[in-house]
């Protein structure tokens, strides 16, 4: 949202356009509009107070000099350049030596350790045999199997259910539709037998 956009209405919409203010880049009419705020508002008018004060108090702090003794630290902890067969085996190695690499590699462990323990091998000590990959992705198409059919059997009793549920609702209706022509056939009787009754 560009400052041009903002309309200041309260102190939250100040407190955002007073650093451009203070820097002098705000807009002419946004200047006019934090003005007005900061003439009603003693609390936005302490705020621009403290940002100024911080200001003179940065601007008058003496520079500091690093001490010599940093500098060499710094310039000693920068690893030289080898040359030779040592210094392209580093260059070489160097991709797989970023954080990015390790961690996918972590994440890959981590995934088979979690594949492995989806699909059934044992928590022991692992043998050459627990880590075959056909016994493993065989145990795994199972365990995938067994949960899909689960899946299937409940949304079958779901069906199931939500059928009986509305053949009831339907058998419901029926019978409050039936007992309504019923009163209604029974009143028209019974009016039938009144004027019959009357006009004898």
């Amino acid at each position: 949202m560009s400052m041009e956009s903002i309309q200041i209405r309260d102190c939250q919409a100040c407190e955002a356009a007073l650093c451009d203010y203070v820097d002098g880049t705000l807009a002419e009419e946004l200047r006019g509009q934090v003005e007005a705020h900061l003439g009603g508002c003693p609390a936005c008018a302490v705020y621009l107070k403290d940002i100024q004060d911080a200001l003179v108090v940065l601007r008058e702090a003496e520079e500091i000099e690093p001490p010599p003794v940093l500098v060499n630290r710094i310039l000693f902890q920068i690893p030289a350049k080898e040359s030779g067969f040592l210094g392209w085996l580093g260059r070489f190695f160097e991709p797989v030596r970023q954080p990015r690499f390790v961690m996918g590699a972590m994440m890959t462990v981590l995934s088979l350790a979690m594949m492995s323990r989806c699909a059934g091998v044992p928590n022991r000590t692992l043998t050459q045999s627990d880590i075959d990959p056909v016994k493993i992705v065989g145990a795994f198409e199972d365990r995938v199997h067994r949960t899909w059919d689960r899946g299937v059997m409940a949304y079958e009793s779901i069906r199931l259910v939500y059928e009986i549920r509305s053949r009831v609702h339907d058998w419901r209706q029926q019978e409050e539709l039936d007992s309504a022509a019923n009163d209604a056939a029974a009143k028209d009787a019974i009016k039938a037998r009144e004027t019959s009754v009357g006009s004898s």
